[in-house]
């Protein structure tokens, strides 16, 4: 038998059969091989002769009993596949998403009454995605600035208010600012025993924080009229209210007079806020 013609992936149409009875061997006998005027040999898969074509109808059925000339156009080709889509570019902000490669393209069918396959489609080209460039955010401005001036979180770096006597009945003010609850603001005044006036430091403010007065002088002893005792840092003693009200001290120093340095904390303002706050004061 011909060996059969390539088919063309993208040759497009059918076979065309032309039906053409292929010359029969005498019965009675078991042909071999088939005759010069139709030399072309059907054969089964077992290798046995089913039967003879010519050779201008030389493709053979499977049972040898017809034969069919070649069409001069194979089965259709595949249709190339479809390139894939770029990948969209990054927002800001964000990375870019990677794009989906495209599908690879289907084989094609094969034509008909033709025995060879059509040819595979082309495969798809996969979209890149474009990088996004993440945003630079702006830079907050201080929006929580303590008046009195920064640092005074600690004794030795307490905001100055002055000299004061037992004597000032109107005292002092003072006010400032907490930025979040672990800020401290230190102020300390010098106070003076006066004759014929009682010696009583005394802070209040109306504000929700942690609120203490300690003294300094020889020997102090304190005793809170408001509050409840507490010791600074430092070693002072003094007094403390957890969230606004009023601090009380009756104190008594070594000597013929009560004067001390009185240091007034406040802290403890609310997380993650800006707290204002003022205090009254006096000696």
């Amino acid at each position: 038998m011909t060996p059969w013609r390539a088919l063309g992936p993208a040759l497009a149409g059918a076979v065309a059969i032309i039906a053409g009875a292929c010359a029969a061997e005498p019965a009675d006998e078991e042909p071999t091989s088939c005759s010069s005027g139709v030399p072309i040999e059907c054969r089964s898969p077992e290798g046995a002769l089913v039967g003879c074509c010519p050779e201008s109808d030389p493709v053979c059925s499977l049972d040898g009993t017809h034969c069919y000339e070649w069409s001069a156009t194979g089965g259709g080709g595949g249709a190339p596949g479809g390139g894939g889509s770029p990948g969209g570019g990054g927002s800001p902000g964000g990375g870019g998403s990677q794009s989906g490669g495209g599908s690879p393209g289907g084989g094609g069918s094969p034509g008909g009454g033709g025995s060879q396959s059509g040819g595979a489609g082309g495969t798809g080209g996969a979209g890149t995605g474009g990088t996004g460039t993440g945003g630079t955010g702006n830079t907050g401005g201080g929006t929580c600035v303590d008046p009195n001036g920064e640092p005074n979180g600690t004794e030795a770096t307490a905001s100055n208010l002055g000299t004061l006597t037992d004597c000032d009945s109107p005292g002092g003010s003072v006010s400032g600012k907490l930025d979040g609850s672990t800020d401290v603001d230190y102020f300390s005044f010098w106070g003076t025993d006066t004759t014929g006036c009682l010696v009583g430091p005394v802070a209040k403010t109306t504000a929700k924080v942690k609120l203490c007065v300690f003294a300094d002088c020889p020997g102090a002893t304190v005793s809170c009229s408001s509050g409840t005792p507490s010791t600074s840092p430092g070693g002072r003693p003094g007094c403390c209210v957890p969230a606004g009200g009023e601090v009380g001290l009756s104190l008594d120093c070594n000597g013929w007079t009560d004067n001390a340095t009185v240091y007034i904390r406040v802290d403890q303002g609310a997380a993650n806020a800006c707290t204002s706050y003022t205090v009254d004061y006096h000696y």
